[in-house]
C-alpha cells in the first residue's frame, strides 16, 4: 500500500475575507458550534475542510481507484490492521459502487465498518474516510463555496 501525506491548510494563515470574496468559503458558513464562538475556531473549521478538499484533489490527480484519508489525530491500533485489510479487499472489488465511506472510530462500536454511502457524508465525525476516485471527483464538483465544517458534509 502506498502512503502519501497531504500538507494541511494552516488556520492561522487563512485570510477568510479573501476566501469569501473568491467564492471558496461561503459568507453564510453554518458552524457546528452555535454562535458565539471564537473566530479562531471558525478558521480551524475552514482549514480542516480545505485540507480534506486538498486530499480529495490528490486522489483525483493520482488516478488511484480508491484511497483512505486519515486525519492526523487517528491512532491505528494493531488489532485494526486485519479489518483494514478486509476493507482494502472490499474497496478493490467495489470502488465503482461507492463514493465515500465513513470508517471513523467515533461512528461505530465495531471500528471500522463498511457501510457504502453516497455523498454527502452526514456521520458527524470524519477523521477516517474511504473515498473512491469517483467520490473524490464528485466532492470536488459540488463543494464550493465551502459552507460548513467537514463533519457536516
Amino acid at each position: 500500500m502506498q502512503v502519501q501525506f497531504v500538507d494541511p491548510v494552516i488556520a492561522s494563515g487563512l485570510d477568510i475575507e479573501s476566501l469569501q470574496n473568491e467564492g471558496i468559503v461561503s459568507k453564510a458558513w453554518c458552524p457546528r458550534i452555535p454562535i458565539p464562538r471564537p473566530q479562531s475556531f471558525f478558521r480551524f473549521e475552514v482549514a480542516c475542510a480545505m485540507s480534506h478538499v486538498r486530499a480529495a484533489q490528490m486522489i483525483v490527480d493520482s488516478n488511484v481507484p480508491w484511497a483512505f484519508v486519515f486525519e492526523d489525530d487517528n491512532v491505528i491500533d494493531e488489532k485494526c490492521i486485519p479489518k483494514f485489510h478486509k476493507i482494502c479487499e472490499w474497496a478493490q472489488l467495489h470502488h465503482n459502487v461507492f463514493n465515500v465511506i465513513n470508517i471513523s472510530p467515533c461512528n461505530s462500536l465495531h471500528f471500522p465498518t463498511i457501510r457504502p454511502a453516497l455523498y454527502p457524508n452526514t456521520q458527524g465525525c470524519t477523521n477516517a474516510l474511504l473515498y473512491s476516485r469517483n467520490g473524490a471527483k464528485h466532492l470536488l464538483s459540488k463543494i464550493y463555496p465551502l459552507s460548513s465544517p467537514i463533519d457536516d458534509w
